[in-house]
């Protein structure tokens, strides 16, 4: 792999960072998209009425 990429003229070398905002910012992310999907579901039952339905 190394031979390849000194051929194509990169350096054989994959840098590397430990950042550990990296993993914060992706699981902030994920949350803030999980919380926002949910308000449309929970918007939707707050306006059911269960005993009316049972009437029916």
């Amino acid at each position: 792999m190394a031979d390849v990429m000194l051929k194509f003229g990169l350096d054989p070398i994959i840098p590397f960072r430990f950042a550990p905002n990296i993993f914060v910012d992706q699981f902030l992310t994920v949350l803030v998209i999980a919380m926002i999907s949910a308000l449309y579901p929970l918007s939707y039952i707050r306006k059911l009425n269960p005993v009316k339905a049972m009437r029916k």
